[in-house]
């Protein structure tokens, strides 16, 4: 009896130790389940909809240059934990609330800190490569990202570069930057100024949220999957060693199994308002012409919106047209930095993430106040951002 006794509380200690290893695993920030060929990247704040904090795009960072290494590397899956969001963002509230003083671009403050690593993350998950054994070269990985549940400012920076973006029923998509004083970016100027018939501009300005059937029909999004399917798409693409992710993803694809969404449903007007305007002013023009109940909507969603926000916005699309993904990224820190010292960025987050009074106080508060934004784009020398060709 006495021996099975001990036997007992020593397999009660071992549980204990499990499930404490077991926590502490679980209480990381990022995830990493290395396979054959695959990678699962899990973003764990699931409390938080998984946004990213300076230090989680540190060591996401440092696990994808270990992973590159890997020269059998073929597909890296980027999901969130729980069902609720893939990642709402960045940590923008920490960032708000930062005292101290500050030199736009210079190391040392979270308000520098942040955005350079989370550019540098964006851009290198934008080319991932893993150096092959074969040919001594460096050849492409495939990132899958699963959208399941919220994406937004942030969580679209570490997908929408990559080769796939999975939606499913759960998906909602935003770029809400104007709404809190900034502007899209993530490298949202690439992305948003080469979708047709001016979505971009009308999902940067506004802000709109969108589902499934818009991501597919704007292209933000490559495929439609269930979400019941999800973890059954997961285990193939690794039982496969990510040989042939096109294919995997093929066979779990289907169409969307809902009517068409805002987009699609206003993509005539949306391109008779935002297509190929020269600026703001013009665009709330044409939408008071069109005079319809979507115009009148989008255009009192804009009228609470920062006017510098707007202007920065519209102006970073038209020049992101001609613009690499390189140049993208060093336009958007120099542009975000100037954003740290305005006014509108801390007025944002207090209206929107602090007291949540939806009553911002915009300085300037009407468009033609806004005199000059081309400083926002001025070189930052000596502290530009530096991305690794």
């Amino acid at each position: 009896r006495r021996y099975l006794g001990l036997q007992k509380i020593s397999k009660n200690v071992k549980n204990l130790h499990f499930y404490k290893n077991l926590r502490e695993f679980s209480s990381k920030e990022i995830i990493v389940d290395h396979h054959a060929g695959v990678a699962v990247i899990t973003l764990n704040r699931e409390k938080k909809l998984n946004t990213l904090t300076l230090s989680m795009c540190q060591e996401m960072k440092s696990k994808l240059t270990d992973l590159f290494k890997d020269a059998k590397l073929n597909c890296i899956i980027i999901k969130g934990s729980g069902n609720k969001a893939f990642c709402a963002g960045g940590d923008v509230k920490c960032i708000a609330m930062e005292k101290g003083p500050f030199v736009p671009g210079k190391p040392g403050t979270l308000r520098s800190d942040f955005f350079r690593e989370e550019y540098e993350l964006n851009y290198m998950l934008a080319n991932a490569k893993a150096m092959r054994n074969s040919t001594n070269k460096p050849e492409k990985v495939y990132q899958v990202s699963i959208w399941n549940g919220v994406v937004m400012g942030g969580g679209a920076g570490i997908s929408m570069h990559g080769a796939f973006r999975i939606a499913t029923e759960n998906s909602l998509f935003a770029m809400p930057e104007t709404a809190i004083g900034i502007f899209p970016d993530v490298g949202a100027s690439y992305v948003l100024s080469r979708l047709p018939s001016g979505i971009g501009h009308y999902l940067g300005m506004v802000g709109t949220r969108i589902k499934a059937s818009d991501l597919i029909f704007s292209g933000l999004a490559t495929h439609f999957i269930p979400s019941k399917n999800l973890m059954a798409l997961e285990k193939a693409l690794i039982e496969d060693k990510g040989e042939d992710v096109a294919g995997t993803l093929s066979k779990y694809c289907c169409a969307v199994p809902f009517e068409k969404g805002e987009l699609e449903e206003n993509r005539q007007a949306i391109e008779r308002c935002f297509n190929h305007k020269k600026s703001v002013e013009c665009i709330i023009t044409a939408l008071e012409n069109e005079n319809s109940e979507w115009s009148s909507k989008t255009l009192k969603i804009m009228a609470n919106h920062s006017p510098t926000s707007l202007k920065l916005t519209h102006k970073q699309l038209i020049l992101g047209r001609d613009l690499p993904l390189r140049g993208c990224f060093e336009m958007e820190f120099r542009m975000m930095q100037r954003a740290m010292m305005a006014h509108d960025f801390t007025e944002g987050i207090r209206s929107v993430l602090i007291d949540k009074d939806r009553s911002p106080k915009w300085d300037p508060p009407k468009l033609s106040q806004v005199k000059e934004i081309d400083h926002y784009f001025d070189p930052l020398s000596p502290y530009e951002l530096q991305l690794f060709a």
